[in-house]
């Protein structure tokens, strides 16, 4: 409810003036949440097997805000990593595990403890895992103030996970007892020596072993 006065003066006598007062009743209308990314360019960089947290990362709602108690509905996910909020005091968690076991983390709470959780959001890229990812974001205000319904947002922040080079392992296979050949004879290795790689993605990436003997070639 707000109050417009009015005031007329006819000019002749310019110290006389008409008041009024004229009630006026705005109607609230629910706004929007917006998502502050806070991530510059709208993209992470990291390393194979390493974690990103995004520090900026936060929403906003004039409504809450105004409510003070007022809710928000957060929903965060990737495709091919694992998700840990920064916190989860004052939390109702929906969906996923908060520690860094789900993909996907749904959740509801004031605006101060959901940034508390954003604010430290935690990335970890599958094992061996590197290329293009992304973190999806949603928030729903849940219809806090005024009319209009529950209204949402979303954003998407492009995570680049950079391939690192893993060494090969080399195993000789175990036998019950030493191999036996005879003088001057030939040693077939195939069959008793394991070679890995976890980078090589074809069958044509080629592969240098070297075998060394102390009494022998």
């Amino acid at each position: 409810l707000d109050a417009i006065e009015l005031v007329a003066r006819d000019g002749r006598a310019p110290t006389r003036a008409a008041r009024a007062t004229l009630a006026d009743d705005v109607a609230a209308v629910n706004d929007a949440p917006t998502i502050l990314p806070g991530v510059s360019g709208g993209a992470v960089a990291l390393d194979e097997d390493a974690s990103a947290t995004f520090a900026g990362l936060a929403v906003a709602d004039v409504d809450a805000d105004e409510a003070g108690e007022g809710l928000v509905e957060v929903a965060v996910a990737v495709g091919n990593g694992t998700l840990a909020l920064g916190s989860t005091v004052g939390l109702q968690m929906i969906e996923g595990d908060a520690d860094g076991a789900s993909r996907a983390l749904r959740f509801r709470g004031a605006l101060d403890a959901v940034n508390a959780a954003l604010g430290g959001l935690t990335y970890t890229g599958d094992a061996e895992w590197s290329g293009d990812d992304a973190l999806a974001v949603e928030v729903s205000d849940l219809g806090n103030t005024g009319a209009g319904g529950a209204l949402a947002a979303a954003a998407r922040v492009h995570l680049a996970v950079l391939g690192a080079a893993d060494a090969c392992s080399v195993s000789a296979v175990s036998a019950a007892a030493p191999v036996a050949l005879a003088e001057d004879g030939p040693l077939a290795l195939g069959a008793r020596v394991n070679v890995s790689e976890r980078d090589a993605q074809t069958a044509r990436e080629r592969l240098t072993l070297v075998a060394r003997a102390a009494h022998g070639a």
